[in-house]
């Protein structure tokens, strides 16, 4: 049965079961009806149509309440939420499907407690009031790992082409593929951590390009090539402290931070300064999620941390976000590592 066939069954079923003289709800399928076109969401039954559908609805109408929640609290809202091509997920298919960060609490104490420390060497003197080395040509374009759980591994990627990109003033893109496929001390699809991902590298000759490897969003037989292999890692080093204005230092020196957060609410996140303005939004001791962390900034009285995610360049901002900095915002200063790296 095609869409239209089913739109036209869904339609009558509302005018059964809706209120139409509630606008809000008629509203609301309008925009699930335009959800579908953007996002180019086909969903071959009745079945489906409808429960996408009411789950559309409950995530549309669970941002309204936080809303109303955040103008009864007087809270300045620093940030949109809205339609993103996941409204059609439940909060709980969208962690299973990308928040897979495989991390404990142990690897996070070990973390902050590792001998392997980055320290702030002000060789460059003290890191400027705002800084993005996206303008330095270091940070790769936006990827999208697609329905793959691997986080972790465009986490680590991003990491190490931009430490190569400052080391060979070179831009290049670097495989996710090979961890996805070749790594197996991480799980593929069903996540992984950046630590382990870079202990991998180490141990092999290093990195294929991703035009060698390409990635395929789903994990396959490992196909790893030595003698195309372009990037080595030599060590991974953490930051090895929670201080927010230390970490923007280590970043200013060191380049951008493989870093794991919190990423619940950014299943809704449109644009701006995330902001959670209640502990239960964003627990910073639950974080699931491998981003990169690129660059800072202030607006206003508002000081941010600019992140690059793997959710594709129309996700956020064009692929990336900005959090608020400072406060420990959903765990973004919890963990933080970088690769060492040489070229081969």
């Amino acid at each position: 049965m095609n869409t239209k066939c089913i739109l036209v069954l869904i339609l009558l079923g509302l005018c059964v079961s809706f209120d139409m003289s509630a606008a809000s709800e008629e509203s609301i399928f309008e925009q699930f009806q335009d959800f579908m076109k953007i996002h180019n969401k086909r969903y071959t039954t009745i079945e489906e149509f409808q429960l996408r559908w009411e789950i559309f609805r409950e995530n549309y109408k669970r941002v309204e309440v936080y809303g109303k929640m955040a103008f009864e609290k007087n809270e300045e809202l620093t940030y949109e939420s809205g339609v993103t091509q996941f409204s059609d997920l439940t909060p709980e298919e969208f962690a299973k499907q990308y928040l897979t960060l495989d991390i404990s609490h142990m690897k996070r104490l070990r973390a902050s407690k590792s001998q392997n420390r980055l320290v702030p060497t002000f060789s460059n003197g003290e890191a400027p009031e705002s800084w993005d080395w996206r303008e330095k040509g270091v940070v790769s374009q936006v990827k999208n790992q697609g329905m793959c759980g691997s986080c972790w591994a465009f986490s680590a990627v991003g990491n190490i082409e931009s430490q190569y990109s400052i080391k060979k003033n070179s831009s290049v893109l670097f495989s996710e593929q090979q961890l996805v496929d070749c790594d197996k001390v991480d799980q593929g699809c069903n996540g992984g951590l950046m630590e382990d991902a870079f202990k991998y590298v180490e141990g092999t000759s290093g990195l294929m390009l991703s035009s060698d490897y390409a990635y395929s969003g789903k994990q396959g037989s490992c196909k790893y090539d030595s003698s195309k292999a372009v990037a080595r890692v030599t060590g991974y080093k953490f930051a090895g402290t929670e201080d927010e204005s230390q970490i923007k230092q280590l970043l200013y020196e060191n380049g951008p931070l493989a870093i794991a957060i919190n990423a619940t609410p950014l299943q809704f996140y449109i644009f701006g300064i995330f902001n959670p303005w209640f502990n239960w939004m964003c627990n910073p001791k639950s974080i699931n999620h491998g981003v990169l962390l690129v660059g800072y900034g202030l607006k206003g009285d508002k000081a941010y941390w600019i992140v690059k995610n793997s959710w594709g360049s129309g996700w956020g901002e064009k692929g990336f976000f900005r959090i608020i900095a400072g406060k420990g915002a959903c765990g973004v200063n919890t963990y933080v590592v970088t690769a060492e790296v040489e070229a081969n």
